[in-house]
């Protein structure tokens, strides 16, 4: 009996379903997530944000006419990307929570 390992090409696959699992169980069924820190304003948020966006995007960077074996493709590289975006923000004091619908009331005429 010969034991062969797994060709890339398997071992991608499996990645690739596995990330699936992975994204889909993150987006919690449609529920909208927000990020929160309590005392600051929506420019400091935006700062923030874009700074993590940028460190994400950093760490992702891959040459597009570099076809070498073990890249990230696609997918891969978009789930990577939010986690370390994630990561970020959760370093510099944010959390991610449930975000609630605001009702608006009209006054009675």
């Amino acid at each position: 009996m010969t034991i062969t390992s797994p060709s890339t090409k398997t071992i991608r696959f499996f990645l690739f379903i596995h990330l699936i699992i992975l994204v889909a169980g993150q987006s919690g069924c449609g529920q909208k997530q927000q990020w929160f820190k309590p005392g600051i304003n929506q420019h400091t948020f935006e700062k923030d944000a874009a700074y993590c966006r940028k460190q994400a995007a950093r760490s992702t960077y891959q040459d597009p006419f570099a076809f070498a074996d073990g890249e990230m493709r696609g997918l891969e590289q978009s789930a990577v990307r939010e986690r370390i975006f994630e990561h970020c923000m959760t370093a510099r004091g944010y959390r991610l929570q449930r975000k609630t619908e605001k009702k608006i009331t009209l006054p009675d005429r």
